[in-house]
């Protein structure tokens, strides 16, 4: 009987905390600027496409201006051949952790930048080996940060790096929580008779 409880209750929770929003935090020195902020995804893991990054907050940096990448004022892209529902394989995500292959050859980028929808004055940027974002040499991939007409900061990476860690992870939707409180609900019948039975056989 403890097992069919067990079960019933994996279950019955389970729905409910599947795909909660994820908010990642972002920190990096990028030659003499740095990016910070977050970038919040709803709950996919593994690679990423636009459709699955749903907020940001970037604040980018040059070491002596600075720019506030928001959803508000400025554009996610992914290459620009990607449509907005079709992963980036570079572009992955684990329930901890953002990452980018920065010896990838997929030949694509990640880049959020102001003005929206097409710009590159202010702008961070995750780039492969073979596809640089708005500067840079093919052959090396990098983080590439700017802000206003500064000069662009690169700090040059290899290999696949974590780009962001998981922060606080969202409350689940509302539709989730009705789930968890039907699964819930589901569990009277069997709690009560399980309770009549011993009573039973007192």
């Amino acid at each position: 009987m403890k097992r069919a409880l067990l079960c019933a209750l994996v279950v019955c929770l389970a729905p409910a905390f599947t795909r909660a929003d994820i908010t990642y935090n972002v920190s990096f020195t990028v030659g003499g600027g740095s990016v910070s902020g977050s970038i919040q995804t709803d709950g996919t893991i593994g690679p990423l496409a636009k459709a699955n990054v749903k907020n940001w907050n970037l604040l980018v940096t040059d070491g002596a201006t600075s720019f506030d990448l928001t959803p508000s004022d400025s554009n996610l892209q992914i290459d620009f051949s990607l449509p907005p529902d079709v992963p980036d394989p570079n572009f992955t995500a684990t329930a901890t952790t953002l990452s980018y292959d920065f010896s990838g050859t997929a030949s694509d980028f990640v880049i959020f930048r102001n003005p929206s929808p097409d710009g590159s004055i202010n702008y961070v940027c995750f780039e492969d080996l073979t596809r640089p974002c708005t500067t840079g040499t093919p052959g090396s991939g990098d983080i590439d940060v700017r802000a206003a007409s500064g000069p662009v900061q690169l700090l040059d990476l290899s290999g696949v790096q974590v780009v962001a860690r998981a922060g606080v992870t969202q409350t689940p939707e509302p539709g989730s929580l009705l789930l968890l409180g039907s699964g819930l609900l589901g569990l009277g019948p069997l709690l009560r008779r399980r309770r009549e039975a011993k009573e039973g056989k007192e």
